[in-house]
């Protein structure tokens, strides 16, 4: 048997008509006409080398092996969902992982709370922090493509082309004297 050759498809006529166990109601469901379901059922049959399904004039039943196959059958359509919904997810950037640089001291006042709010807009996202230097770590990991986010002072950010960037924080520097 061929793997590749059972469709999804099929596995959710079975499972419908499994739960129904009438070929119209199931039919219905799947907005099928009832020959057709018939005979994707006894494609899938034929397919497994087995019959899942006995039938007669009145009634419609899982053989065991057709009671074997609906729980598995079950669990993979449930995980194909879930892969849809993942692969989704990270599409929209709602899922996956943020690495960002961490500069130290200089972001006390602001990677707490940035990383929070970012938390609450993207639950499902792992942020990895990494301890790298502004002045010269933080650029190249970027570069390199080890972090996501990076932290530079406006003079370094003259020097870089190709990055997108934006004010985080205003800091008033003060002069004294002695």
């Amino acid at each position: 048997m061929e793997l590749l050759s059972i469709e999804l498809r099929y596995l959710r006529y079975f499972v419908a008509l499994a739960e129904e166990l009438n070929f119209r109601r199931a039919a219905e469901r799947l907005h099928l006409s009832p020959p057709a379901l018939s005979m994707q059922i006894k494609k899938l049959e034929g397919l497994l080398d087995i019959q899942l399904f006995e039938r007669d004039t009145t009634k419609v039943r899982l053989t065991t092996t057709g009671e074997v196959l609906l729980p598995e059958a079950r669990a993979l359509l449930q995980q194909v969902q879930e892969l849809v919904v993942a692969t989704k997810d990270a599409a929209e950037g709602n899922q996956g992982r943020l690495r960002i640089g961490f500069p130290g001291r200089f972001s006390h006042s602001f990677i707490p709370a940035t990383v929070k709010a970012f938390r609450e807009c993207y639950p499902k996202v792992d942020i990895n922090l990494a301890d790298l230097n502004i002045e010269t770590e933080q650029p190249k990991a970027v570069e390199e493509g080890r972090i996501h986010v990076g932290f530079v002072f406006d003079t370094q950010l003259r020097h870089m082309s190709g990055v997108d960037h934006l004010l985080v924080a205003d800091v008033p520097i003060w002069a004294f004297m002695g």
